[in-house]
């Protein structure tokens, strides 16, 4: 098991999924959108189709191509937000 508050980011790979967290990256045999459904709103946000991102790990946020965002991890990871989920985190964070 895993504590949320260590996962920065989940990202697929086929049907599998990718977690980064400070003490590795394993792989779990789940698709992304299982794993979704399971993670509280209140702590993790979609960025785009393959990837999930801790709210709590993002350091830095930056406009992007067309409406976009681009995000910064406190390891120094930049994920893409899509113009959607970009609008969405715009929302929940308030920015």
């Amino acid at each position: 098991f895993v504590p949320l508050r260590e996962l920065k980011l989940l990202e697929t790979e086929g049907n599998y999924t990718r977690l980064h967290m400070k003490s590795g990256s394993p792989l779990l045999y789940r698709t992304l959108n299982s794993l979704e459904q399971r993670l509280p709103e209140s702590l993790f946000i979609r960025a785009n189709r393959s990837q999930i991102v801790n709210l709590h790990k993002i350091e830095g946020v930056s406009p992007w191509f067309s409406g976009g965002l681009k995000a910064t991890l406190c390891d120094g990871k930049e994920v893409e937000f899509s113009r959607r989920q970009a609008r969405a985190f715009r929302n929940k964070t308030g920015l």
